[in-house]
């Protein structure tokens, strides 16, 4: 049923911009009542197959990844089996790929026991009113177990930014996260963040097992590092309590509301990247594999004839 309404779905929002950002405002403005029908909540790809984790290595080596590049990976676990290779060896090859002078970063999403909000309170804003703990160590991993892996590796560094925080390995590992919390009202993808650190590093970014489609948090730097970036009323602020293994502080960082989500026409930019060769894509027995440059990105999205691409206001 899901699929069927994906298919469908994908059909209509492709005829422009537009139409893909009228529908995302219907869903959004009922999302309490759509949001079991959404095509995101259940993306299992069901394979008997298997993956030969070679055949990635090797399409990323074409694509120009290997030896001293720096990573920032997407992963989906589940979407690469049936795969021999455990989510440690899985971990372990990509560090071997690309060597002791490279850095492999993960997002590493975090729940906050303190949000126990709806999504129709989170697009009214009312997340301000609450103060979230993020323990660095042990607050629960929303984006898999790979990352979940990467981060509980000897000498991996994890960012202490609480929101849409990377965990890394490799010689920039110290350097991307040491930042992260400077300035007032810092955000999850700015001037001092560990996304922008990436960027700035010509950073790949890497999908496995998802497609890169709903998964493009590197876009959100060309917004946040923006100093001309004039969309009113673009952020809200809230309150963090960071825990550390030595630390307490509380924060105060800035966070695009919600509501923007409704102005991200989603499966148009998707189009257009691959159409302008932004991101290189393939499948390997049905899982989905993409890499793009980071800065290739956030130059093509400065670089565009839409003010304020990806948005569609």
């Amino acid at each position: 049923m899901k699929k069927t309404i994906s298919r469908i779905y994908n059909k209509i929002v492709l005829a422009s911009p537009k139409v893909e950002v009228m529908l995302r405002k219907m869903y959004w403005h009922n999302v309490d009542t759509f949001s079991t029908l959404s095509p995101y909540k259940d993306n299992r790809i069901d394979r008997n197959e298997e993956l030969h984790f070679e055949d990635v290595l090797d399409f990323l080596s074409k694509n120009g990844v290997g030896e001293s590049s720096n990573i920032v990976v997407h992963s989906s676990y589940g979407n690469l089996k049936p795969i021999s290779l455990t989510p440690k060896d899985v971990i372990q090859k990509l560090i071997e790929f690309i060597g002791k002078g490279g850095t492999l970063a993960m997002p590493v999403i975090r729940r906050f026991k303190e949000d126990t909000l709806s999504l129709t309170d989170h697009l009214e804003d009312k997340i301000q009113e609450i103060v979230c703990t993020y323990d660095v160590k042990n607050t629960a991993v929303t984006s898999g177990i790979l990352s979940t892996t990467l981060m509980r590796l000897p000498d991996s560094i994890t960012s202490k930014f609480p929101l849409n925080p990377l965990t890394a390995f490799g010689p920039l590992a110290k350097h991307m996260m040491e930042n992260n919390l400077e300035g007032e009202l810092p955000s999850p993808h700015g001037p001092n963040s560990s996304w922008k650190f990436c960027a700035d590093h010509d950073a790949f970014v890497i999908y496995l097992g998802v497609d890169f489609g709903h998964h493009l948090t590197m876009q959100h730097v060309a917004a946040e590092c923006n100093p001309n970036w004039d969309i009113e009323d673009f952020y809200l602020e809230r309150k963090f309590k960071i825990i550390d293994e030595t630390t307490s502080i509380t924060k105060a960082i800035k966070e695009r509301r919600l509501k923007w989500t409704m102005f991200l026409a989603e499966k148009n930019v998707r189009k257009e990247l691959l159409e302008e060769g932004i991101v290189k894509r393939t499948t390997i027995n049905d899982a989905p594999v993409c890499v793009l440059k980071a800065n290739d990105l956030i130059s093509f999205y400065n670089n565009h004839k839409e003010k304020y691409y990806p948005y569609f206001i």
